[in-house]
């Protein structure tokens, strides 16, 4: 490499350092960024050359947004270069500062008209480095570099939620019956956000959308708590004890699990990455427990697989990591995530409590659900506030947009051991591909790893009674998505495919090339039910035979040490959940209930109907959507019911195993 030489040592280092990214003039600067391959520049002649050819005036479109996009790449581009010799002439001049204190090491004045510098360096370069060494760097400095950044900004992003986006939005509230949708897009370090259709419908007063509306966010909550890990694993003189390996068992002796190694065992990494063995038993939080009692009950319930050997969702993870928050600061989550990481970011609108944002009047969203009466009806309550660290945080799309940006660029409050651990891979989600992604599903700490389009894309998804919800970013881009909505059943597949369908404009991934994302959202238009319920028993007899004993011997109260406790009984309140079997003339139903359960919403049902013999289906809905599971009554040596069985876990279905309640009276 050319050095620069003069009497100074520091200064060589700072010319050896800056000729690289200044590239010795200005023509040459111009050069490497006009044959830079982001530029798509055989892309626009390209186009053109089939214009000249064919005279179609549809290329013309395509043509003027080729060359836009060519425009603001070469803004972007330089954007990045001032950045990067400005980041290396502050990193200079601090060693100029300190060997300017040194012995013998005195930076020699010499006459302006012999300087090396000014006879061998162009003229911006010599300015630059005149000033930087002459001055410590000053405000209006750096204040002009932000004002360059920002024009370079302007010029490089306009929004994406233009008009095409407004109607595909609009067509989306309707066909699948949303009220509202906030979306927020983080675009370098600029965010736009903007509100689509009602928040609150109730007493005939339509509520608008906003980008300050606040909605559920869901388990997208969990990777606030993953970052809230992370700053106690980088503060090690405060806390030398968490580690990513430590043991959370040596943190938390409540926690506790069936088999002594495993307790000994799963880690804090284990816990946040879903491979603690565990699956997710969210019947137990359903209880009105506290999160230390949630976690106290883990003895209690089995482990589906050993620990690390498999990918297994599971909220109580979540719920122990945030309790370990609070239990080694001393500090509320709540309090800890505001103080830590909302407040250094901003983020003003965005709460863990519903209680807490109510009292602060902010615009907070209805969750709906669309009834078979053909209307809207209210899902009920907010999320509790005993899963608080799994998916309970309220927010804006303003705020999850400046959450985004800070993970987008790595930036504090994380550490950059902090956004490497929490968005790096730690276990295997699914071993095979999934259309329109191009690698296997991974985990890292609160966030799905996926490949698109030759991109890296993080994110999470999160629904909660009667609200849904997307994050995600895509960090080579600078570009991030939030997707909120108050409707649990569509708002999934919808918030993937309005976000998928700004990706994709932004690579300007042609129509025929994209993934068909509305036929995966219809296909939610009408599925109410599953798995059906004829598929739980296949190989029993089409006849069904007549349980053991009469539906009065089964009623009673059921116990578990863990679960919440079961009301069993003849009286129905509601109609059905269940459609009548075909193997039977005659459906026999009880109907269950959560004794001291949580304030559950309205729509939260439970029935039993029987298949044939020992065989029952349970099944469980919350607003019109409803799981069904296979169930079964014991009967003991004196003739009387001893117990119920339900596989009460989707994993713990695959496996056929029951959770057991004991019949108490």
């Amino acid at each position: 490499m050319t050095s620069h030489l003069i009497a100074h040592a520091g200064i060589i280092v700072l010319v050896d350092g800056f000729m690289p990214f200044v590239g010795g003039n200005l023509t040459s600067t111009e050069t490497r960024i006009e044959g830079h391959p982001k530029l798509r520049r055989p892309a626009v002649s390209k186009a053109r050359g089939q214009y000249e050819e064919t005279q179609k005036p549809g290329l013309l479109p395509r043509i003027e947004r080729l060359e836009k996009e060519v425009k603001n790449t070469q803004a972007r581009l330089l954007r990045d270069l001032r950045h990067k010799v400005r980041e290396d002439l502050y990193e200079e001049q601090a060693f100029v500062d300190i060997e300017a204190q040194l012995p013998g090491t005195a930076v020699k004045e010499e006459d302006e008209d012999r300087s090396p510098l000014k006879d061998d360096m162009y003229p911006l370069q010599f300015h630059l480095i005149q000033c930087f060494v002459s001055c410590p760097i000053s405000n209006s400095l750096e204040d002009d570099w932000n004002r360059r950044d920002a024009g370079a900004d302007a010029v490089a992003h306009s929004s994406p939620l233009n008009k095409t986006f407004e109607n595909k939005v609009n067509w989306a509230l309707e066909r699948y019956n949303i009220p509202g949708i906030a979306v927020s897009v983080v675009r370098g370090d600029d965010i736009f956000a903007k509100g689509y259709g009602t928040s609150d419908i109730s007493g005939g007063v339509f509520k608008p959308v906003t980008e300050h509306t606040l909605f559920e966010g869901g388990s997208t909550s969990k990777a606030f708590t993953a970052a809230a890990v992370s700053l106690l694993v980088d503060d090690n003189e405060n806390f030398p004890d968490i580690q990513w390996d430590t043991p959370v068992h040596n943190i938390l002796p409540e926690f506790i699990l069936e088999n002594p190694w495993a307790t000994a065992q799963v880690t804090i990494e284990d816990i946040l990455s879903h491979r603690s063995g565990l699956p997710r038993h969210d019947w137990i939080w359903n209880a009105n427990i506290t999160s230390q009692e949630a976690v106290s009950k883990l003895r209690h319930v089995p482990l589906t697989a050993p620990i690390r050997t498999k990918w297994q969702y599971n909220n109580l993870m979540f719920i122990t990591a945030g309790l370990l928050v609070e239990k080694r600061t001393g500090q509320s989550l709540k309090d800890f995530l505001r103080s830590r990481i909302w407040e250094p970011l901003n983020m003003t609108e965005t709460y863990l409590s519903p209680v807490d944002a109510q009292a602060a009047g902010e615009d907070i969203a209805q969750g709906y659900y669309w009834s078979s009466e053909n209307q809207f009806k209210n899902a009920g309550n907010p999320s509790p506030d005993n899963i608080r660290g799994a998916g309970n945080i309220l927010s804006s799309a303003t705020d999850y947009a400046k959450w985004l940006r800070a993970m987008i660029h790595r930036r504090a409050p994380l550490s950059p051991a902090g956004h490497a651990a929490v968005t790096g891979a730690h276990s295997i989600v699914l071993p095979q591909v999934l259309t329109p992604y191009s690698a296997p599903t991974l985990y890292g700490f609160g966030w799905n790893l996926q490949s698109y389009k030759g991109h890296a894309v993080v994110q999470h998804s999160g629904a909660i009674w009667g609200f849904g919800a997307l994050a995600l970013f895509l960090p080579d881009l600078q570009l991030g998505v939030t997707i909120f909505g108050n409707n649990q059943a569509p708002i999934g597949v919808v918030s993937l495919l309005l976000a998928y369908h700004i990706i994709d404009e932004i690579l300007e991934i042609p129509d025929e090339d994209r993934f068909n994302w509305k036929e995966l959202a219809d296909g939610t238009l009408n599925l109410t039910i599953f798995p059906p319920p004829e598929t739980l028993y296949p190989k029993i007899p089409d006849t069904a035979l007549s349980p053991p004993l009469p539906l009065s011997n089964l009623t009673g109260i059921y116990t578990h040490p863990a679960y919440p406790t079961l009301n069993i009984t003849t009286d129905c309140p509601h109609k059905p959940i269940l459609p009548p079997l075909t193997n039977s003339k005659e459906t026999l139903r009880l109907c269950c209930s959560v004794v001291n359960s949580i304030d559950l919403p309205p729509s939260f049902l439970n029935e039993l109907i029987h298949f044939s013999g020992d065989h029952w289906i349970f099944g469980y809905s919350i607003s019109e959507m409803t799981w069904t599971m296979r169930a079964e009554f014991r009967v003991g040596a004196d003739g009387l019911v001893w117990k119920l069985g339900i596989e009460a876990d989707d994993m713990m279905a695959r496996l056929r195993e029951k959770i057991w309640w004991v019949k108490s009276q």
